[in-house]
């Protein structure tokens, strides 16, 4: 996911009073390191941890627990975050299967 992207997808989740210059620096502190940046473009895309810890950085930043008031739980979120997990979850066991079978032919 590249920033452009994330960007979107953040505009989603927070909310309109959250300074939108933010966000590109939270991805980047959520970056690995790289190697060499000069041969290669993997640091402009973000991995699936790299992902949740910017997304979690986003959320904490946008919206902390007011000290008095009850805290309502985004329904979106929930739902954006049990499928994207699950997603993730079924290719690494298809990977894994297939790693598996392989081993096993070869």
């Amino acid at each position: 996911m590249i920033l452009e992207e994330f960007t979107n997808l953040m505009s989603l989740f927070i909310e309109n009073d959250f300074p939108v210059r933010e966000i590109p620096i939270l991805f980047i502190f959520s970056m690995r390191v790289q190697i060499s940046e000069i041969t290669s473009d993997k640091h402009y895309n973000m991995l699936f941890p790299e992902f949740l810890e910017a997304f979690c950085r986003v959320i904490d930043k946008s919206c902390p627990i007011p000290p008095n008031e009850s805290y309502v739980i985004n329904i979106k979120f929930i739902f954006f975050i049990f499928i994207y997990l699950s997603i993730y979850l079924l290719i690494i066991l298809f990977l894994f299967n297939l790693s598996f079978k392989i081993q096993f032919i070869g």
